[in-house]
């Protein structure tokens, strides 16, 4: 006999249960780097701080995007 568990929430101490929101668990300061910087800068950024993503802000402050280690890795992956 199978028995599947509904995942209704991030793992707690109590296991999977109740609900927790976003805003519970973010940030309120966003670490970024402009869209003009060196990927190299990205990572640096990121290791310091001990983060695996960063905004991306376009030339005007705006954010224009997100960049993660899990892009950086698929980025080296695919030069050749």
């Amino acid at each position: 006999m199978d028995i599947f568990f509904s995942r209704k929430g991030f793992l707690s101490e109590t296991g999977f249960g109740g609900v927790t929101k976003a805003e519970q668990i973010m940030k309120n300061k966003i670490i970024s780097v402009n869209q003009d910087e060196d990927l190299a800068k990205a990572c640096n950024v990121m290791l310091h701080n001990k983060i695996n993503g960063l905004g991306v802000l376009s030339n005007d402050g705006k954010l224009a995007g997100i960049i993660s280690k899990t892009d950086v890795t698929l980025a080296i992956a695919t030069m050749s």
